[in-house]
């Protein structure tokens, strides 16, 4: 197991997880806690991506959100045809789901009926001027990744931030090899000693890079200066490719 799985599994609170699946009833039946344990096991999250979120997140308001939106789309035909945006454990799989849900919703407002597809595009929108099809498209990439990434930094010590710049292709590696980047950057990360040395290091010269196995582009992570080093602005942690 990685350096890093222990860590998730720490911050993930299942009596928080199990109070929010009572209290949001769509989202403990779209969301069983015996499937969301399933995948602590599993590189690269050791996590469900609602698991994480559940379990750690402490404002209701997104899980309000949700369960309204579960209620609506779980009544609309061929509902079951989305299973697999609610048992895969991407991270990233939460913005899909969420926005197909919104979409649905939208329609809905709008005055169309809609429905999930059995195969295809993901909505057929039934109007009085006829129905048309629609696809509920979200640009993931990398960044459901970098979110991830940025949620278990602040998690290790709040001063951490991840970055990259807009104007530049961002990439950050998949399945094993991001799991290996992952255990290189944490054991960094949540080796005291290490990040000591590092802060001492730092306020003489900056940055302080992390060595992580390449496979990454245009990411960089760095630590504010109130708990890294407080003679320079930042010490920066960098991910090279």
């Amino acid at each position: 197991m990685h350096a890093y799985a222990q860590f998730v599994h720490e911050n993930i609170d299942w009596t928080r997880i199990r109070q929010r699946l009572s209290r949001f009833p769509h989202i403990g039946v779209a969301f069983p806690e015996a499937m969301l344990r399933r995948f602590a096991a599993d590189a690269p999250f050791y996590c469900h991506y609602m698991s994480w979120r559940l379990g750690t997140w402490s404002d209701d308001k997104p899980f309000v959100l949700m369960d309204d939106l579960l209620r609506y789309a779980a009544s609309l035909p061929n509902w079951s045809n989305d299973a697999p945006l609610l048992t895969t454990p991407e991270f990233a799989a939460y913005w899909s789901l969420l926005w197909q849900l919104q979409v649905a919703a939208m329609f809905r407002d709008l005055g169309g009926r809609p429905s999930w597809l059995t195969s295809g595009p993901d909505l057929l929108v039934a109007t009085d001027e006829g129905p048309f099809f629609v696809e509920c498209y979200v640009y993931n990439k990398s960044f459901g990744t970098a979110e991830f990434i940025a949620e278990l930094l602040q998690r290790a010590d709040p001063a951490y931030r991840l970055e990259h710049d807009p104007l530049l292709p961002h990439r950050l590696p998949s399945g094993t090899a991001l799991a290996d980047l992952l255990d290189a950057l944490f054991r960094a990360v949540l080796n005291r000693s290490y990040t000591t040395f590092s802060q001492a290091a730092a306020a003489e010269a900056y940055p302080v890079p992390v060595t992580l196995p390449s496979g990454s582009t245009n990411a960089f992570i760095y630590a504010e200066q109130t708990t890294c080093c407080p003679s320079t602005p930042t010490c920066l942690l960098s991910i090279s490719s």
